[in-house]
């Protein structure tokens, strides 16, 4: 009986462990055009929905904003800027634009009619048919 017992709170303390899902971590670079995202959802519709409202409360001031997944190769871009040429330059971030690219977002006009579109990977959508448009200026 105590045998069984163990097994049912083992079984259930591994299942509840299993089953938190880390929260998504929004990386903006410090110095690029780039936010790096930590912990993607399974289910791109959260993505998107998630992704639209870090962008409406943290409007880039930025005019092209690029979203990636968070990696080992991409994390570089957190606190070292793109270089001219060579392994670490916008050449190569580019390169990862099939694997771990999630969009672009563009911003738009300036106030009173500042507005932003984001434009997804194929992997996430048609990147020349805007998905979602933004305003920051109401």
């Amino acid at each position: 009986m105590k045998k069984l017992l163990f097994i049912l709170l083992s079984m259930l303390l591994f299942s509840c462990r299993e089953s938190k899902e880390k929260e998504m971590e929004f990386i903006p670079s410090k110095v690029m055009n780039l936010i790096l995202i930590k912990n993607l959802p399974e289910n791109d519709s959260i993505l998107k929905l998630r992704i639209e409202k870090y962008l409406e409360n943290n409007f880039p001031k930025d005019e092209v904003i690029y979203i990636y997944m968070y990696s080992y190769s991409t994390s570089y871009f957190i606190d070292n800027e793109e270089e001219k040429s060579g392994m670490m330059s916008s050449h190569f971030l580019s390169e990862y634009e099939k694997d771990f690219g999630i969009g672009q977002f563009f911003v738009e006009g300036r106030c009173p009619d500042q507005w932003g579109e984001l434009r997804y990977y194929d992997k996430y959508g048609n990147f020349y048919e805007p998905d979602t448009i933004i305003g920051k200026c109401k």
